[in-house]
């Protein structure tokens, strides 16, 4: 490895800049400290066998090494009262790294993908439809993959699966506001940044208009409904900013296995409702349904959780899902971790 063979390296040289009568009392140790340095040379019992200060062994040795490129090439040399400090350079390190990378072929520690491979979900980037790719988005995007990549270097085997938020009151709005002011030529030319521009618009709107609030509430109603009008335009809205995610996952090399936005479980959050109903996890509370599990302690990340709103009717008639998206991802996750004995 690249410490030892530097370390062995620095010790040769240490002792052959000491006088003979020193050299049985040189020991190389790593500081306590990783500030002062990856090794250190303390100087206390060479005092006595050369007569002088620690400190000032310390200054003469550090100025002789330092005179040695085979060292200063590759370490950082300095005195520090009685010691004689030395950082490997991190310039070193990364192309040590590096190399051993390009070296190893099929990559550094890596493992073939074995028949009972443990499977590993992976949740990552979830971006907004309708609005532009953002720099918490990119994080999100990096780790995840990177983290599916060691992964799949280890032997796993990773499902990457990018959450999408494409669903809400939100798309209703924006229908409204391209019903009202759309341009499909703009659109195609400008993209996102033209959705993003008319869903500012119409929230200028709506402030202080009762009628269009009322509008853009039911234009969701009806995509919830499924109403082939607004479907097709929230569709519209889903494939250009797929398109324009897409691009961008292209340009940093990642890739997902599944695309399951929020829209992807409505249809599998009746299910959930029953199997909630059925094993009396379902409570009346102020009006709205909800699974309190205040005091049950959740099996697999020892946390507790609060209460998760259920179906209700709101004051427009129409049932208000609160979170149970979220919650049915939930469960067919975590039926998919129980499968795969994760």
């Amino acid at each position: 490895m690249l410490f030892d063979a530097i370390r062995e390296e620095i010790f040769t040289q240490v002792k052959n800049a000491l006088p003979p009568e020193a050299v049985a009392e040189a020991v190389l140790e790593v500081p306590p400290d990783p500030k002062m340095g990856d090794f250190g040379f303390p100087i206390f019992k060479l005092a006595k066998a050369m007569r002088k200060a620690p400190p000032m062994i310390a200054k003469d040795l550090a100025a002789k090494l330092a005179a040695m490129p085979a060292l200063t090439s590759k370490i950082e040399i300095s005195a520090l009262g009685p010691y004689v400090n030395f950082t490997v350079k991190r310039e070193v390190l990364v192309t040590d790294v590096l190399q051993s990378l390009l070296l190893s072929g099929d990559g550094l520690a890596s493992k073939k993908l074995a028949k009972d491979a443990p499977t590993v979900i992976m949740e990552f980037s979830s971006p907004n439809v309708a609005k532009p790719f953002n720099i918490y988005h990119l994080r999100s995007t990096m780790i995840g993959n990177t983290l599916a990549r060691t992964y799949a270097a280890r032997g796993f085997r990773p499902v990457a699966i990018n959450h999408l938020g494409d669903w809400g009151t939100q798309y209703g709005t924006l229908a409204v506001a391209y019903e009202m002011w759309g341009d499909d030529a703009e659109l195609d030319k400008r993209g996102i940044e033209y959705l993003v521009e008319l869903y500012v618009r119409i929230n200028k709107e709506i402030e202080g208009d009762e009628k269009l609030q009322l509008r853009t509430r039911e234009y969701f109603t009806r995509l919830e409904k499924g109403d082939p009008a607004i479907r097709k335009l929230w569709e519209k809205f889903l494939n250009l900013s797929l398109d324009e995610f897409r691009r961008t996952y292209e340009r940093l090399n990642v890739h997902f296995d599944h695309y399951w936005g929020e829209s992807f479980y409505i249809d599998k959050v009746p299910a959930l409702e029953k199997l909630l109903k059925d094993k009396g996890l379902l409570l009346e509370s102020q009006g709205a349904q909800v699974v309190e599990h205040a005091q049950r302690q959740l099996r697999h990340h020892g946390s507790r959780a609060g209460p998760c709103l259920r179906p209700r009717q709101n004051h427009h008639g129409r049932k208000e899902l609160g979170d149970e998206r979220g919650r049915t991802s939930q469960s067919r996750r975590g039926h998919w971790h129980r499968r795969h004995h994760l």
